[in-house]
């Protein structure tokens, strides 16, 4: 296979800078954030519109995942692909995710709410079902994506050198256009509907933070998340009032089911025109994570800039935590009124009809929950759970089963050599 000079060559730890570091956790936190703000069964009131509002943390993940991106498809390339991106996945679902729901319904047992949440006949009966199918609340799906994502881009970069960007947009917009409930099973939907993102990150990732980035003075970082903060609150203060744009967007790409069923039916033409409505979700999103990322993430060494590198812990284990806090809200009838964390008084009239008085204390109430998330990402990339949790997140020790290949030597040291033996010869 031939690739771009700039896509040879293997991306270190020692090459990566502070801000990609720096935004790959605070990337993170905003995945919690989204989470804990729509948690099934607590139903924050203002979940909805915050899970509008940083819905680029998908895109936002997709182009650093890019950067990190292993570009030719070498031994020693594929071995870190199962290594670091399949065996977390085979180990979270058939080890890590059982034995932690184990725990949790032991644990809950003592209130009466001893329920278990997997079904463990069903996983253990059909493992090709569990590795491929992906359900709602299955936080396992970025890592299908992320393993399509890299074996698809070389293809691309290997056949359509020249137009791999024209390709990759291409298998975007036709995510559009998928009608079969297989298809969103398979996560092909997700995959092909975020490919993009995947493509230009690694595209341009690479050669953007393989370089000293200038820094920023601390105050144009602050108004830069003055403004964040400002556009959550704007979503929640006057979501209703969106824009029809906003609107036809908002909800693509579904996770989980084909836009068929979201077309209009006394609108036939919806159907020609979702090339459209995908490349706006393109443009609305994939704008919005780089406003992000050149705004609001520090360029220099933070305090949880190395926890940047280990992200997939709280990716993987988040999912346990907020469903130990969901079953234990669920005992007693309790989500019925979630006052366990906030206290509103306001009847269900006024949650369908809120007042701009309820909609600032929910602004209140989604500050507070970007604190909880970040402690909690914090938290779970913190070293005691990596030393807890390396073996299934991070199964460094799978290597010893891997033979490792020869050092490729780099291009213009092929051209000198081949020179020299061409002198030799005369």
């Amino acid at each position: 296979m031939v690739f771009p000079s700039c896509w040879v060559g293997e991306w270190t730890e020692a090459r990566c800078n502070a801000m990609l570091d720096n935004a790959k956790f605070l990337a993170m936190v905003l995945v919690l954030f989204d989470h804990l703000a729509s948690l099934p069964g607590i139903q924050l009131p203002p979940g909805r519109a915050v899970s509008k509002a940083v819905r680029f943390h998908m895109p936002l993940m997709v182009l650093l995942s890019g950067c990190h991106s292993l570009k030719a498809l070498t031994n020693d390339r594929l071995s870190r692909i199962v290594v670091f991106t399949v065996a977390p996945l085979v180990i979270f679902k058939f080890v890590l995710e059982p034995s932690l729901d184990l725990l949790t319904t032991t644990v809950l047992k003592g209130n009466g709410a001893g329920v278990n949440h997997l079904d463990l006949g069903a996983l253990y009966n059909d493992p090709l079902s569990v590795l491929l199918m992906t359900k709602n609340w299955d936080e396992a799906w970025y890592l299908r994506c992320l393993i399509c994502w890299r074996f698809i881009a070389p293809l691309i970069a290997c056949f359509f050198l020249r137009c791999g960007s024209v390709v990759a947009l291409a298998i975007g917009v036709s995510s559009a256009y998928m009608q079969y409930p297989a298809f969103d099973k398979l996560v092909w939907t997700h995959t092909a509907a975020l490919l993009p993102f995947f493509w230009f990150g690694s595209l341009f990732g690479q050669q953007l933070f393989s370089r000293p980035i200038p820094l920023w003075p601390a105050t144009r970082l602050a108004i830069g998340w003055v403004a964040f903060l400002g556009y959550i609150c704007f979503w929640i203060l006057f979501e209703d009032q969106a824009d029809v744009l906003l609107r036809a967007v908002e909800l693509f790409p579904n996770n989980w089911q084909s836009m068929r069923p979201l077309l209009t039916r006394e609108c036939p033409a919806d159907f020609l025109f979702l090339w459209a409505r995908y490349l706006g979700f393109l443009m609305l999103r994939g704008t919005t994570a780089i406003l992000f990322l050149v705004n609001c993430v520090p360029r220099s060494q933070m305090p949880f800039t190395r926890l940047g590198s280990f992200t997939i812990y709280p990716y993987l284990l988040h999912r346990c935590v907020l469903d130990f806090v969901q079953r234990t809200v669920l005992v007693g009838g309790k989500a019925e009124c979630p006052g366990w964390i906030w206290n509103w008084a306001c009847g269900d009239s006024e949650r369908h009809h809120p007042s701009l008085e309820l909609r600032l204390q929910w602004c209140m109430q989604s500050a507070v929950s970007l604190l909880l998330a970040f402690a909690l990402a914090y938290l779970l990339a913190s070293w005691p759970f990596r030393v807890l949790f390396e073996w299934a997140c991070r199964p460094k020790w799978l290597k010893r089963f891997f033979r490792p290949s020869l050092p490729e030597a780099e291009p213009a040291a092929l051209q000198a050599k081949a020179e020299l033996s061409k002198v030799k010869a005369l």
